[in-house]
């Protein structure tokens, strides 16, 4: 597959589990630049993928994204935070995001996305920024 045509079209790919990694890979990076909710939420979930690169390519996607990608991505810790990947792939997207706001209001998180206990921490956490976020919003 050289080139996607639709987001359902990238969203068909990525989810395709038969299909190999650069080609997945490639669906994610379409995804990245169309930025709607439901490409926003399959990203997130793209963290838990199966293979390395498109996990990768997720976070970097979401990262790209920046502050719109947080509410899904806030949203699946708070639900998933015992899951190692999505923690992982959570850390990438909070340190290398393109909103500087995001870099700054997510160093809590961020500390605890790497500290002990982290499945018991990071919800907490994820749940003040998500309301912090949210409460900052006119």
């Amino acid at each position: 597959m050289t080139t996607m045509k639709s987001e359902l079209e990238a969203l068909t790919v990525l989810d395709d589990r038969d299909l190999d990694a650069m080609a997945r890979e490639k669906a994610v990076h379409y995804l990245e630049h169309k930025a709607s909710q439901t490409s926003i939420e399959r990203l997130v979930q793209a963290l838990e993928d199966e293979s390395f690169g498109v996990r990768w390519a997720a976070a970097e996607a979401l990262s790209k994204i920046g502050e719109a990608a947080l509410p899904a991505l806030l949203n699946a810790l708070i639900n998933k935070a015992d899951h190692h990947w999505l923690r992982e792939g959570a850390y990438h997207v909070l340190y290398c995001n393109s909103s500087p706001r995001v870099q700054e209001e997510a160093t809590q998180l961020r500390q605890a996305l790497v500290g002990p206990a982290a499945d018991l921490t990071v919800p907490v956490e994820a749940f003040l920024l998500l309301g912090a976020l949210q409460g900052a919003r006119p």
